[in-house]
């Protein structure tokens, strides 16, 4: 970093300029890494006008400060590199207004920038004195997501909200867009069957799935891959803790449960 002073003149470090002219210099300087975790990197600068002592210098300036006195100085710093501002995003669609209900599928559509660079996009349904449920999150870039409307959904008013994150150092720059939406009261539509319970969904750690014992139960994702597969046990019952046949954990966002070779689907919503 070099603070600029008196116009075009530069210093670096802790170079000093003849005294008649300003100067200024870089006192602390935190920089990535050797701050606290999770802290922002940061700066302090300087900078000095003279006082000339008048009874030593015979024909010096009536003004004894150099460049001007105290009252009438100002320092300005123009710090020169990467500037990390935080994203914009616009949404797109769909339009504010929308009445939707549990169970309702939708195409939301944005459009995210930053100086720098949008690293995730999520896509939430935000309600009043609720917790955000969340319905998806991607990669920069996309501009689009299928979403559902969870089971978990109020009636009344809310907001679909799609945030930006700039993740960019040790700060995680954020910028969001809503559009409000009506949801009205309904019960999701079918299930895998009609005997299988879920709950609590959505849900956040584990999921218990109940039903007559011996029924097979498949979980899907948005592209149709089969994530995990388990049989209910003696009891009917089955706790799914959010990871894949591989031991691996699934990321937040909508899936789907079948029983058996049932044709219904029931949703399942993972919240981070």
């Amino acid at each position: 970093m070099w603070p600029r002073v008196g116009g075009t003149t530069t210093v670096r470090g802790g170079w000093r300029l003849p005294y008649f002219v300003p100067w200024a210099e870089v006192v602390e300087w935190n920089p990535p890494g050797t701050a606290l975790p999770g802290a922002a990197c940061s700066f302090t600068l300087r900078g000095y006008v003279y006082r000339i002592a008048t009874a030593d210098c015979p024909g010096c300036p009536e003004d004894e400060y150099v460049p001007l006195p105290p009252t009438q100085m100002r320092f300005g710093f123009t710090v020169l590199g990467r500037v990390d501002r935080p994203p914009t995003v616009a949404l797109l669609a769909p339009a504010a207004g929308d009445t939707l209900a549990p169970g309702d599928t939708l195409t939301v559509r944005w459009a995210a920038t930053d100086p720098d660079e949008v690293t995730t996009v999520e896509v939430d349904l935000v309600q009043s004195g609720r917790p955000p449920l969340a319905l998806a999150r991607v990669a920069a870039g996309t501009g689009a997501a299928g979403v559902t409307v969870p089971c978990g959904a109020w009636p009344g008013g809310g907001a679909l909200r799609v945030t930006a994150y700039d993740e960019h150092g040790t700060q995680r720059d954020q910028a969001w867009a809503d559009a409000a939406l009506q949801v009205r009261a309904a019960t999701c539509n079918g299930g895998a069957d009609a005997a299988l319970r879920f709950a609590p969904n959505p849900f956040h750690g584990t999921l218990r799935i109940s039903g007559p014992a011996g029924t097979r139960v498949a979980i899907f994702d948005l592209s149709g891959r089969r994530r995990h597969a388990a049989v209910l046990d003696g009891g009917g019952a089955f706790t799914w803790d959010g990871r894949d046949d591989s031991g691996r954990p699934v990321a937040p966002g909508l899936y789907f449960a079948r029983a058996g070779s049932a044709t219904r689907l029931t949703k399942l919503v993972r919240i981070e």
